[in-house]
């Protein structure tokens, strides 16, 4: 059996600490060896969180020094439609065999659990939303209630209800219409009516939508081409209002990422891969600037599988 003075060990050796209280002690002195003690403690939270921890710093390391990632921005409109049919296509696949998953990968919202989890799906919303208001109190710009708000990709409506709540008018937009459906009966189900959900099945589409004073988008660009990505970023931003406010979340670099246009196109397959992109932030910040927005606050963090530097950006519309 484990005595106290194997399990202060493995504390200190493991945790990096000594036990806190004479409770660590309960359960694992009745353990039968040392090796049962370390597997239980190495599966413990807090050593699973320092490990992670230490991943991340690790990973943050690495793409502080990595190479400029080099990727194809400028393309013609032929390859902008191709771009945009795959990211539908593969995200219409996704909408029709896991929609929930798709929009927060865990095995809880796989089909055949979500229905038990469905609450907790729509109320991890707010812990996106949460992120917005901080980033919004840190830089001590408040949105206005009259305002209408633009959501690029708002998939099955997780936030788009939170959105709908706070402004007066919501435009959610999404590539696949698997996805809109769910969202529009959500919404209908929650007597949701101030909201319009559109299709974005090509450029014009987002071309035609009307002028709107709040951007916001998280966990959606990352999926997207870098080129498509600049090239939604530079439409929308421009049909942010005066005063308006911009509040997105974009990865912005990755170890050995690059992206080629001919390369990428010649090997697209119809699979529903949910792809990891990065768009540098030399061409981020000068589209930002040329669109008249200037950033009032930026987080940063880890992102992954593959592991990326994201950003979450926070800008407003500087008066006209």
């Amino acid at each position: 059996m484990v005595d106290r003075r194997e399990v202060v060990y493995a504390y200190r050796f493991l945790l990096g600490r000594e036990p806190e209280n004479d409770s660590v002690f309960e359960g694992r002195l009745s353990l039968r060896d040392w090796q049962t003690l370390r597997d239980n403690i190495l599966q413990s939270e807090e050593l699973q969180k320092k490990l992670q921890e230490l991943c991340e710093n690790r990973v943050a390391r690495d793409l502080e020094l990595t190479e400029p990632n080099e990727v194809d921005v400028e393309i013609s409109e032929q390859h902008f439609a191709k771009l945009l049919d795959h990211v539908q296509r593969a995200w219409e696949m996704l909408g029709t065999d896991k929609p929930y998953w798709s929009v927060i990968v865990h095995p809880d919202f796989l089909p055949d659990k979500v229905t038990k989890n469905i609450d907790v799906f729509y109320a991890s919303g707010l812990t996106s939303w949460a992120l917005f208001e901080r980033a919004a109190a840190r830089a001590g710009v408040h949105p206005s209630s009259d305002w209408t708000a633009f959501e690029l990709g708002c998939g099955v409506g997780r936030v788009t209800t939170l959105l709908a709540q706070r402004f007066q008018r919501v435009l959610a937009y999404d590539v696949s219409r698997p996805h809109l459906d769910i969202a529009r009966a959500h919404l209908s189900n929650a007597g949701i009516e101030n909201v319009t959900l559109r299709q974005l099945d090509g450029l014009q589409s987002l071309l035609d939508a009307p002028p709107f004073d709040f951007f916001y988008s998280f966990l959606v660009l990352q999926h997207n081409p870098p080129p498509l990505m600049y090239r939604l970023l530079a439409i929308i931003c421009r049909k942010i209002r005066s005063g308006g406010l911009a509040y997105f979340q974009i990865p912005v670099a990755g170890t050995s990422y690059r992206f080629s246009i001919d390369e990428y196109l010649e090997h697209i397959e119809g699979g529903a891969d949910m792809e990891m992109h990065v768009l540098p932030q030399k061409y981020l910040l000068p589209l930002l600037q040329d669109s008249g927005l200037r950033i009032i606050d930026v987080q940063s963090k880890i992102i992954g599988p593959p592991q990326l530097q994201s950003i979450n950006i926070l800008a407003e519309k500087k008066p006209e």
